[in-house]
Formats: C-alpha cells, sequence, structure tokens
C-alpha cells in the first residue's frame, strides 16, 4: 500500500517536539542502504549527485537516511526548469531493519510505502527500488529490479550544502522560483517529525505555487481519473 496524502501516525513519529538528534555522515553507510532507481530509458536524464544525510533520534534509536537527488535540468512541455530536486527518506528501526520510506510522490509531496511493500535489490547492500518519472522525476514503488541502480555520486547534505540548496533558485518558462521559500528544511534538520509534503505548506509563497497541485492530488484521490 502507498500513502500519498495525510498518512497515518507512523512509528516514532509521536508529538511535534524535535527530539534529540544525532547528525553524522558515512559514505560508505549511504551507499549500502541507498534506494536503486529504474528509469524508463538509457537516454533518461540521471542525477548529477546525491547528497545525503543521516539523523539518529538519540531518545529511541531509530535512524532516518534522507537522500535528496539533484539534476541541473529538468526537461517538459508542462513544467521545464532548471535545477530539480527529489527526495527520498528510509526509516529503520533500532536494530537496522528499514521500517518504511517517505518519498516524493508527486511533486514534493510526500508518498509513504512500508516495508512490505517495497521490492529490494540486494547488491553491496539492500536497496530498495523506485521508478523515476521520465518528466518529473518523482517516484513511485517499483515491483522488480530489472535495470535498478545506485549507482550514483554520493556527498553530504551539510549545513553549508543546504544554505546552497536554499540560495537556488527554479527558473521555469517566465517564473523564477526561489528554493529558500519553496523547501521546508524543517523535514530535513527533523526527518522524524509527521509531514505530509518536502514543499513549506505553511507559507503564502508555497500555497500559491503548489494549491493547484494539491488540489489536483485531492481531486484524483477523491474521485478518480
Amino acid at each position: 500500500m502507498v500513502v500519498l496524502l495525510f498518512s497515518p501516525s507512523l512509528p516514532f513519529f509521536g508529538g511535534e517536539k524535535k527530539p534529540d538528534l544525532h547528525v553524522y555522515f558515512n559514505d560508505t553507510e549511504a551507499k549500502l542502504n541507498a534506494p536503486a532507481l529504474i528509469f524508463a530509458s538509457i537516454d533518461e536524464e540521471r542525477p548529477d549527485k546525491v547528497y545525503y544525510r543521516i539523523a539518529v533520534n538519540n531518545e529511541t534509536g531509530e535512524k532516518c537516511i534522507m537522500y535528496w537527488y539533484y539534476y541541473t535540468y529538468q526537461e517538459s512541455n508542462v513544467a521545464e526548469h532548471l535545477m530539480d530536486l527529489e527526495p527520498i527518506y528510509l526509516y529503520f528501526s533500532k536494530d537496522g531493519k528499514l521500517l518504511y520510506a517517505k518519498y516524493d510522490a508527486w511533486h514534493w509531496t510526500a508518498g509513504t510505502a512500508y516495508n512490505s511493500t517495497l521490492t529490494f535489490l540486494v547488491d553491496n547492500g539492500t536497496h530498495p527500488v523506485f521508478l523515476v518519472d521520465p518528466v518529473y522525476h518523482h517516484y513511485t514503488v517499483a515491483s522488480e529490479v530489472v535495470n535498478a541502480t545506485y549507482n550514483f555520486s554520493y556527498a553530504p547534505l551539510t549545513d553549508y550544502q543546504l544554505e546552497k540548496f536554499k540560495s537556488q533558485k527554479m527558473y521555469t518558462g517566465p517564473y523564477t522560483i526561489d528554493v529558500g521559500q519553496l523547501l521546508d528544511t524543517e523535514t530535513i534538520e527533523n526527518p522524524f517529525k509527521s509531514f505530509d509534503d518536502f514543499w513549506e505548506t505553511e507559507s503564502f509563497y508555497g500555497l500559491v505555487l503548489y494549491l493547484p497541485i494539491k488540489l489536483k492530488i485531492l481531486w484524483l484521490k477523491y474521485f478518480g481519473g
């Protein structure tokens, strides 16, 4: 089961009080657990870099590994723009079992997939597999591992790199999108909080930009195609 909206209370989320977190970076650990992606064709654009951050809840021992896939360009007749960021978060129990993934299911709206619904590529680690949308780069959960790959360039998502993200702008048609105003950085600083979107839904900027998308998602959810 894949949950696109209004996901139920998830393990160890609890309230909104920020837990005591330990953040660190380990390339080997990030690659051993990294999602494996399937692209529609060999010509489909690959991410230029995968930025990761590992956060451990010191109060419970649970862990989240955040992966932000960075593209320099998104080519589309509908939403073409420079620079693109697409997240996948993996949540692990204290004993190291993958519990579930939260990922960009549609325009930074968070989908949730539990361990039992995921397909895994076992190759120098265990990698949950996702299909990449050939236009918008968001994800769906894969049911096979053919052509899945996790062989990308990985780099730590440090505070410095996060500030660089926030200072960037997406250029789409006649519009300029300020990433710093749109990105909900709290989902990075505290990935254990309960959230349905990776974008800043409480800001006027975010609501004006993404409200039409959210309304379309709700329509599809409750009324179908």
